[in-house]
């Protein structure tokens, strides 16, 4: 019951992330915006995506039977390969990202500070030592 209570939210949140509409409970607060054609290409599109992250490394396997290299390679490939595709299509049909992002396909671009940037966000002294401690002998 617990983890298909889990599972059951997850499914919910992700297909309010996907189709860019609010959700309450587990229905969509508006049916109208969840059934337009952009709404609805997000939500197949990730659905897609599962399926080829689940299904790939299956038909790899099939195809290749006991190649040591789809056995360990395969489930990252397929994991890489729809997102890889995904800004291969919208390169060669010419799409911005910046587009996507106006659309809701994409999430706005972050601040580029440079490599080390995410480091200076968080200071030592955030850190709850205490917490920190008590966690420890569980760890």
């Amino acid at each position: 019951g617990f983890l298909g209570a889990i599972g059951f939210v997850i499914l919910r949140s992700s297909l309010q992330t996907s189709s860019g509409v609010e959700f309450h409970q587990f229905y969509p607060v508006s049916t109208e915006d969840f059934c337009q054609t952009s709404s609805l290409e997000q939500v197949g599109l990730q659905v897609a995506t599962v399926l080829f992250i689940r299904m790939g490394p299956v038909i790899l396997e099939f195809f290749f039977p006991g190649n040591s290299g789809v056995q360990k390679l395969g489930g990252v490939v397929c994991q890489l390969l729809p997102l890889f595709l995904f800004h291969v299509v919208i390169r060669l049909i010419g799409i911005t990202m910046e587009s996507l992002t106006d659309a809701g396909w994409v999430y706005p671009k972050e601040s580029s500070g440079g490599l080390f940037d995410h480091l200076s966000r968080y200071s030592i002294y955030d850190v709850d030592v205490g917490a920190l401690l008590g966690t420890l002998p569980e760890m």
